[in-house]
């Protein structure tokens, strides 16, 4: 019988407070890294350009995911829950990981380098056809991708977020802005902004491996017995059904979007979705944070139903992230439906046709990160199957919903297909965990974080822009601001102290 894992300590807790510090710290430059590039990519082309660079870009992420197979989760999972002071169990799960990602990552970039070639034969007279150059360059680049999370997951599951945080949230995204200012002034074309946005995963994956003191320095490996091995490989093969699921999710309407109402109408969609990617950056975040003590709270079992214990202590885990999540995103999501005609407008005049796909996933994001990091809990607690089942489900929904409004709706038809399987995908999950294990992310913290959100990123700066059109939104969101600063802070000063790890979790 597995002994059920204890609760997290106060130097636990320390270390969470301290990971979701880092990694949000690291979104804040990403966000604007991403918003940066895509400035730059908008300003230096034409919408059906953008919207090719946007198109390639999401396929290569496409290719990059499912080639990966879920080992970064894998390794942490595995890594986290056990001992490994000589980093010999690391050494030895990353061999493994490389066995079988190594040769498919070779093979998919052979791959689509191949298809790129052969598209730009069978059809040269459209705009991805005519991008043929950028496409091989994107192929080719596929490897770095693939392994370049599944060598960060080494330091996440030894609890080491910087390297992480350093290599994939700083390092790589501003040497992607960096680029494409440069291309902008100097290369702008769509190969110059493409490259500029792929090459940094060449020195981002140098960059992690000498991050990784497990792998860069050279010690005994450890034996990986029979019935771990097998548990590995049942756990990542589930595990790369998710991640596939995911990633079509998360970029698969933007292709369709190119191939269906063509690269202009992707461009305005690209450019009207940046910001669900700093909703989902900061609820990624606290989920690098808190995975690892999930992972270990669960135990090697991650069998919830037999350990009281371990289920209060992700529950507790749950409600803390959860809270803080809605903190942090609800005021700027709220804000980006205020002001979405105003910032539309600085990617260029085309781009505020895009007003209604922001107020559609507005809506969305605020269920999403209301009901949290639901999937990771999913992920971590045994409930693969129920994981698997529900990505499917959603791609398929998405991509029926895609395929029947885009023709008719374009950009604002796929985000009615987005919304809609964000929905689902966040609230069939929290039906199962309250049903099963009475799971819930909501709380007394959870409630006042949601009013004075509400209240300071929503109906201020709307009460503003109604009154006083643009310069009432602006002083609207600066009142807010100021509000939701205050309360934050308020919130912070009446925290119970940290040595008391059990009874003050939820209210942080």
């Amino acid at each position: 019988m597995v002994t059920p894992a204890p609760a997290p300590a106060p130097t636990s807790l320390r270390r969470l407070r301290q990971g979701t510090v880092l990694n949000l710290a690291g979104a804040a430059v990403t966000t604007v890294c991403t918003f940066g590039v895509a400035l730059a990519t908008t300003h230096a082309l034409h919408p059906t350009g953008a919207g090719v660079v946007f198109a390639l870009t999401s396929a290569f992420l496409i290719v990059a995911m499912i080639l990966r197979l879920g080992t970064p989760t894998a390794l942490v999972l595995f890594l986290a829950r056990s001992a490994d002071e000589d980093g010999a169990r690391s050494r030895a799960f990353a061999r493994l990981s490389l066995r079988i990602v190594g040769p498919l990552a070779l093979g998919g970039a052979v791959l689509a380098v191949g298809s790129a070639v052969l598209i730009g034969r069978l059809r040269p007279d459209t705009a991805i056809g005519r991008s043929t150059t950028l496409a091989i360059c994107l192929g080719l680049l596929i490897p770095f991708s693939v392994l370049l999370d599944g060598t960060l997951a080494v330091s996440r599951g030894h609890h080491r977020m910087k390297p992480t945080v350093a290599v994939e949230r700083i390092g790589r995204p501003l040497a992607q802005l960096v680029l494409s200012v440069a291309a902008l002034l100097w290369w702008p074309t769509i190969l110059g902004l493409g490259l500029a946005w792929g090459l940094p995963y060449v020195p981002a994956l140098v960059a992690a491996v000498w991050a990784t003191p497990q792998l860069r320095r050279r010690g005994p490996v450890a034996r990986v017995d029979v019935a771990e091995r097998r548990e590995f490989h049942s756990f990542l093969w589930a595990r790369t059904s998710v991640s596939v699921a995911q990633i079509l999710y998360a970029r698969l309407d933007i292709v369709l979007l190119a191939l269906l109402a063509g690269t202009r109408a992707a461009a305005i969609y690209g450019a009207a979705t940046r910001f669900v990617v700093v909703a989902q950056l900061t609820q990624q975040s606290i989920g690098t944070a808190f995975e690892p003590g999930l992972a270990r709270a669960a135990g090697p079992a991650r069998s919830l139903a037999d350990s009281p214990d371990a289920l209060a202590t992700m529950g507790r885990l749950y409600k803390t992230g959860t809270t803080w999540l809605v903190w942090l995103t609800w005021p700027m999501l709220l804000l980006c439906a205020v002001l979405a005609p105003w910032w539309l407008a600085v990617f260029g005049r085309d781009y505020v046709a895009g007003t209604g796909v922001v107020y559609v996933l507005v809506g969305s994001s605020l269920v999403s990160s209301g009901i949290g990091t639901v999937e990771v809990l999913l992920n971590l607690s045994g409930r693969a199957r129920s994981l698997v089942a529900y990505n499917i489900v959603g791609v398929a929904l998405m991509a029926g919903i895609d395929l029947a409004l885009i023709p008719h709706l374009g950009a604002l038809g796929a985000a009615i297909g987005w919304a809609t399987t964000m929905c689902f995908k966040n609230i069939a999950p929290l039906i199962e965990f309250w049903v099963r294990f009475r799971l819930h992310p909501f709380s007394a913290r959870w409630v006042e974080a949601a009013v004075v959100t509400s209240v300071a990123g929503g109906v201020i700066p709307l009460a503003g822009r109604v009154l006083g059109g643009g310069v009432g939104a602006l002083a609207g969101s600066v009142l807010g601001a100021v509000l939701w600063a205050g309360a934050v802070w308020r919130r912070r000063a009446s925290a119970p102290p940290a040595r008391d790890a059990r009874t003050s979790m939820d209210s942080r």
